[in-house]
């Protein structure tokens, strides 16, 4: 079996690499020293060209140096009309452009009287909003019990179950009559004849005040007393005054009522 002949390996490249990289060293030398030698030909010199023919260059430095003339122009020159201008002269100052002048005040006070300061304005006043709430006083097991009722409807399955529970025992009191028409009846009279105070009159913290009242059986106001002060003597006085001027309700006890008296505690509220 013949053996395959080894591969001629390429020349090393290295020597022609470095020869490459002296002759553009040595021409850039060259170039590098021609440079300075190599002047642009000024227009009037030796040298000019055709398409250099009717143009002329000055310094500008030239104009502004005390002394020096501008050179002459040839006939055949063309006349450009900023070049021609008088350089020697300053610029004219631009004069601001003024847009309007301003009114002259009369300095007097017959011409000019001083304005009255505005009066301050009053505040606000908010009108009072009167809240009666109703609680049946029920009598359990030989006292009696205000049933609080919430004014909120049930939000959760505890509300709801409470509230029932509440119905159930003011009915079983009512002996299972409708007592509706007669808390409504009562709750219209007081608001009618309850003139509640301003809010600036009293404070946030004194603004309940309760009120016992015992309805007959004909409707009429049998009894009424204060449980429970607000600690404001305004709201108190009120409060004392809707219940003394209120004589009887549109509505009578209801027949099946147990009783011929039916005792309300109301509470009244401002805000």
């Amino acid at each position: 079996m013949r053996s395959a002949s080894p591969k001629t390996p390429l020349e090393p490249m290295a020597a022609a690499f470095i020869g490459v990289a002296l002759l553009h060293f040595l021409a850039g030398g060259v170039i590098w020293g021609l440079l300075p030698l190599w002047k642009p030909a000024l227009p009037g010199q030796k040298g000019d060209t055709d398409d250099m023919e009717g143009r002329y260059w000055f310094a500008p430095a030239d104009y502004k140096r005390e002394g020096v003339v501008a050179p002459a122009l040839p006939e055949n020159a063309p006349v450009d009309a900023a070049n021609t201008a008088d350089v020697s002269k300053p610029p004219p100052e631009a004069k601001p452009k003024v847009v309007g002048e301003a009114k002259k005040s009369p300095g007097t006070l017959a011409d000019n009287p001083v304005q009255p300061a505005p009066a301050p304005q009053s505040a606000v006043v908010r009108p009072t909003s009167k809240i009666i709430t109703l609680s049946p006083v029920l009598d359990v097991e030989g006292k009696e019990v205000p049933l609080v009722k919430s004014t909120r409807p049930p939000v959760t399955m505890m509300d709801m179950l409470k509230q029932e529970k509440l119905e159930e025992v003011e009915k079983k009191a009512a002996g299972g009559a409708d007592m509706d028409p007669v808390l409504k009846a009562l709750e219209e009279a007081l608001m009618e004849t309850w003139n509640a105070p301003s809010l600036s009159d009293v404070p946030v913290l004194q603004r309940d005040a309760k009120l016992r009242i015992v309805i007959s059986r004909d409707g009429g106001i049998a009894e009424t007393k204060m449980v429970k002060t607000s600690g404001s003597a305004v709201l108190d006085e009120t409060v004392t005054q809707a219940g003394a001027s209120l004589k009887k309700i549109s509505q009578s006890l209801p027949s099946s009522f147990p009783k011929d008296r039916y005792t309300v505690e109301v509470n009244f509220h401002i805000e």
